[in-house]
């Protein structure tokens, strides 16, 4: 393993040694009038095309944001670095394939003009610098290709929690050339995800073709080149099915066991609406608390909208005991025993079909709005 990574290394100097040997007799005259603070085609006063591809290598933590590793590749072509016409150049190895890219040697890339990126939006941006490459080939064209660590906020609409579609947009431009200077263009395959699931258990991708586009953005300063991508999240609505939806459902159920208790039977019937309300409310609570600072979401509204049925139920039981006990002599009690037996058999059928109508209303505005 050692004598392997020797030889690698061996390898690599030498390489580096050979190209800047050939890039220092060919290039030496060029780099000497070179002018790396001006962008390309400025004399002509005719912007460059620098085209971008994006290859994300993942992402994680996808909430309100989301961090991103990413190799950035960019390409333009830059006429003052044609040696096509070179003397020397043509009498060298390279000149039998034009069309190959060499990499330039370290001592030379800060040399070379390249395009100042800036991440619009986003936050924490860190470049490797240990994975920045630069080729070029005899026509001047350049390829660069940087790792960049990244925040990038996400937006999403809390209201629809837990089925909301998280959307991250990926904007990147140049921080002070403007589109007289540089204007961006997404290669076909603009946006490559290097594995299609995401770093997070909790989202899922919705498309793993992003969508791109570029467009012009005014700051005040002048008008720059934009090169926007969107990637479109979907929350895992599984575990919520799990622990909130399923839970709240039962304990509606569970409300519904005193329409068949014997009426006689306080205590019984007591205990199963205690027991659903105080359960169900802490239940609510819970997830009130855990989303203190964000506005109400649609599994809020099922939450309470359940909790409103077991209240519901419980006056019901507290409405009729209280009849009873309160016209316990009188003398149309029989009429009264049979009105309340009649509330509990209608309870059985309104009740259940109430929440059925309230689901499916609910699920098929969940399904429309998603």
């Amino acid at each position: 393993m050692i004598l392997v990574l020797v030889i690698l290394i061996l390898f690599i100097n030498c390489w580096e040694i050979a190209c800047g040997n050939l890039f220092d007799s060919i290039y030496s005259k060029t780099f000497q009038s070179y002018e790396s603070e001006i962008p390309p085609n400025q004399m002509e006063n005719t912007p460059i095309t620098v085209r971008i591809q994006v290859m994300i290598q993942s992402i994680r933590n996808v909430q309100s944001q989301a961090d991103f590793k990413f190799h950035l590749r960019e390409k333009w072509t830059d006429n003052r670095l044609s040696i096509l016409e070179n003397v020397e150049f043509q009498n060298s190895s390279w000149a039998k394939n034009p069309n190959v890219s060499k990499p330039l040697p370290r001592k030379y890339r800060k040399n070379v003009w390249v395009i100042d990126n800036f991440f619009m939006k986003s936050s924490d941006v860190k470049t490797i610098e240990t994975e920045e490459f630069v080729w070029t080939d005899p026509a001047g064209r350049l390829q660069l290709s940087r790792k960049y660590d990244a925040v990038v906020p996400c937006e999403r609409d809390y209201y629809m929690f837990p089925f909301e579609k998280i959307v991250c947009p990926f904007e990147i431009s140049s921080y002070k050339h403007t589109i007289n200077d540089v204007i961006f263009q997404w290669e076909d395959k603009g946006v490559i995800l290097t594995q299609k699931e995401v770093d997070d258990s909790t989202v899922h991708l919705t498309d793993s073709k992003p969508k791109t586009d570029v467009d012009i953005h005014d700051n005040g300063m002048g008008n720059f080149s934009i090169a926007r991508a969107r990637i479109v999240f979907q929350r895992k609505s599984g575990r919520f099915f799990l622990n909130t939806y399923f839970p709240a459902v039962l304990l509606v159920f569970l409300s519904w066991l005193g329409f068949w208790i014997n009426r006689a039977s306080t205590p019984a019937r007591s205990c199963i609406y205690f027991t659903t309300v105080l359960t169900l409310l802490t239940l609510a609570k819970g997830y009130t608390t855990e989303s203190a600072i964000k506005p109400i979401c649609v599994r809020d509204l099922y939450i309470w909208i359940c909790f409103a049925f077991v209240i519901a139920a419980t006056l019901v039981f507290a409405i009729s005991d209280y009849t009873l006990k309160s016209r316990s002599t009188s003398t149309d009690m029989l009429k009264l025993n049979f009105m309340v037996q009649n509330i509990d058999q209608v309870s059985r059928f309104i009740f259940p079909v109430a929440f059925l109508i309230f689901n499916i209303i609910y699920w098929v505005l969940i399904i429309a709005i998603s």
